[in-house]
């Protein structure tokens, strides 16, 4: 099917030259890192020291980058879902929506009309509810 975009993904190869310009990367490191020991007696060692704190240090700041980018994703999820579902207008929304779906699935019957009037009754009937519960 022309346009289908996922089929046209190349996933395994995608993930293996992920995989190559990692190797790459931490291989260019280790020869950076083995060129400036001085002693050359143990100049692996070293260098592989050198290396695998680097890539820690790597690994462990993008982990690090990605928990608080989740908890910030989850903040901003969570606050946007409180506001929604806390809010008093929340429910009236769901009331007319349900008496849409049930006139237009042809649950009962409503006119135009009936519909409007008995939304207004929804909006009306918790918008009393909610200057009520603040004048209290």
């Amino acid at each position: 099917m022309p346009g289908n975009i996922l089929a046209a993904l190349d996933v395994v190869g995608a993930v293996l030259m992920g995989i190559l310009l990692v190797v790459l990367v931490i291989t260019g490191r280790f020869l950076m890192a083995y060129a400036r020991v001085r002693d050359r007696r143990d100049a692996f060692s070293r260098a592989f020291v050198i290396t695998g704190r680097w890539t820690l240090t790597i690994i462990f700041g993008g982990m690090g980058a990605v928990a608080v980018g989740l908890v910030q994703f989850g903040d901003i999820i969570g606050t946007a879902f409180g506001f929604i579902v806390g809010h008093p207008y929340f429910v009236t929304n769901f009331g007319i929506m349900g008496i849409g779906a049930g006139g237009l699935s042809g649950l009962f019957t409503i006119t135009g009309q009936q519909f409007i009037g008995i939304g207004m009754l929804i909006v009306g009937l918790v918008f009393l509810s909610v200057e009520v519960e603040d004048a209290a």
